[in-house]
């Protein structure tokens, strides 16, 4: 399975929690942002591969989710790089990689 996030919810909770405007049991009651988390996780556990748009998305947003490897994540950007398949020899449970370079 192949997972492409758009909108990390860890991370919008961070972002809510850091403005200060509403507790945490309110953000939760207002947007169900546990459920939301919980099904991006699920998502995650069943991808072998994640893909992102951006740089500033697995920096910043991807590290709040287990399962992410920032070493695996520059591995195989090398081997795309370099032409090199990433699958078959190499798959990983999780691995996030870029759409653009």
């Amino acid at each position: 399975m192949l997972f492409i996030g758009h909108s990390l919810y860890r991370d919008k909770l961070e972002q809510l929690l850091k403005q200060g405007r509403l507790l945490r049991d309110e953000i939760n009651a207002t947007y169900k942002i546990m459920r939301r988390i919980e099904a991006e996780e699920l998502a995650l556990d069943g991808s072998e591969i994640v893909i992102t748009s951006t740089r500033h998305k697995i920096e910043e947003q991807w590290r709040l989710y287990d399962g992410f490897d920032p070493v695996l994540e520059r591995k195989i950007q090398a081997r795309i790089m370099r032409n090199v398949s990433c699958y078959r020899r190499f798959v990983p449970r999780m691995a996030v990689s870029t759409r653009s370079k």
